[in-house]
């Protein structure tokens, strides 16, 4: 019977082409990539980026650049090497996911504005519409930087709190203070252009 392949013998011959070897490499490391994956992917990230999908992404490009940018010839470096590919991974797909999420509220945030400027109608309510909307975001742009990014990002473009909360690296309750204030801000600077 002969000895079990060790993983520097697994990694010299992918090394030399041996594409069963690599594969085996990257069975081998699969619940090593995992247990790094979930300590990166906290909170509502975890939600929305499958694991699973991470991690067979990264061993997908493993496969495909192996050859030509693994420059090591050690099993840690090629440990370090994988855990690079699925740390890109891991921010590709967030990246992805959030332009994504960006395109949509995009869309969206123009209807929040439609919907708080008032429902058009009419191309002169259309017209009036248009003047509201200047004044939304003319308003907005005086408040204090925080309240301004807190407002945007929940009313006009419809995150949750939770989210702008994450975004802005504050609290929830923090986060619902900081729009309450912007939101109530914003409703004495709209009135007093209402007596201008």
């Amino acid at each position: 019977m002969s000895e079990p392949i060790n993983l520097q013998q697994w990694l010299d011959l992918a090394l030399n082409g041996d594409e069963e070897a690599l594969g085996r490499l990257l069975e081998h490391f699969r619940s090593r990539l995992r247990e790094t994956i979930h300590a990166n992917i906290q909170g509502p990230l975890q939600r929305r980026i499958d694991e699973s999908d991470v991690i067979q992404q990264a061993c997908l490009r493993a496969i495909n650049v192996f050859s030509d940018q693994f420059q090591g010839n050690q099993i840690e470096e090629f440990w370090a090497w994988l855990e690079r590919i699925q740390q890109n991974t891991l921010i590709d797909l967030v990246r992805n996911h959030q332009a994504q999420r960006r395109d949509a509220r995009q869309h969206q945030s123009e209807e929040n504005v439609d919907i708080f400027a008032g429902k058009i109608t009419s191309p002169s309510q259309k017209a009036i519409q248009g003047e509201k909307r200047h004044k939304i975001e003319a308003a907005i742009s005086q408040l204090p930087e925080s309240q301004q990014s807190a407002v945007r990002l929940r009313h006009l473009e419809g995150y949750k709190i939770t989210e702008v909360a994450d975004i802005l690296g504050k609290t929830p309750a923090a986060t619902a203070q900081i729009i309450y204030r912007g939101i109530s801000t914003l409703k004495k600077i709209l009135e007093q252009d209402t007596y201008r």
